[in-house]
């Protein structure tokens, strides 16, 4: 009797491994297929923030034309990334341009903007445009300064033109022009304004003479 006892014991047994085993694999078949699920699913984008991702002090940037010579270059005190839209936040920028035998357009602001690559630059407060004079072959003097002063302005540096809907005041050695509104075609010289319109002309002072009187320009 003793051994038939001990038989049925060894297949009771037996017979409960069998689902302790089964079990025990499903487990591991699980814990498995969550672990390679999380290996294999890319994690959530992170939010996009307007969060700077680098700053540089002291920034300098030159661009060269076709032929290989100077053609713009861009400073400013500081200049501060946003990976967001790509835009680069400038500090005292200032943009010269350089045409080839014509004199150096400088345009400096408090603030501003550059857009991918530079394409675009938008400048802000105490903007000012100046080109000095251009002595031209042939002429007995030099054309007078040119400085254009306003609030805003947009650059495209390689196409050499610049263009803004607000105020401007152009000075002309003493000639003074007022208006809302300019597109400014450095390339080929060429200013309009668009709208208000006024102004003075004071004919240029001969060399050694005295300046004129410009109350009536006011």
């Amino acid at each position: 009797m003793t051994p038939k006892s001990g038989s049925r014991a060894g297949r009771g047994l037996g017979g409960a491994l069998v689902p302790l085993t089964i079990l025990l694999l499903l487990v591991m078949l699980t814990t498995w297929l969550n672990r390679t699920i999380e290996l294999t699913t890319p994690a959530p984008p992170r939010p996009i923030t307007h969060d700077p991702d680098y700053a540089v002090d002291k920034f300098t940037v030159v661009r060269l034309s076709d032929t290989g010579e100077l053609h713009y270059s861009l400073t400013a005190r500081q200049l501060i990334h946003y990976p967001d839209d790509d835009t680069a936040h400038l500090v005292l920028p200032v943009l010269k341009q350089l045409q080839p035998g014509k004199p150096e357009l400088r345009v400096r602001a408090d603030r501003g903007l550059s857009t991918t690559q530079g394409e675009e630059v938008r400048l802000y407060d105490n903007v000012e445009i100046f080109r000095a004079g251009e002595q031209k072959p042939g002429a007995k003097q030099a054309d007078e300064d040119l400085r254009i002063t306003t609030s805003y302005l947009r650059v495209l540096p390689d196409q050499d033109h610049a263009d803004t809907p607000a105020q401007v005041v152009i000075e002309n050695g003493a000639s003074v022009l007022i208006g809302t509104g300019m597109d400014f075609d450095n390339r080929y010289r060429q200013m309009r304004l668009l709208s208000r319109v006024k102004g003075c002309y004071a004919q240029p002072a001969k060399p050694g003479a005295p300046p004129s009187n410009l109350k009536q320009c006011a």
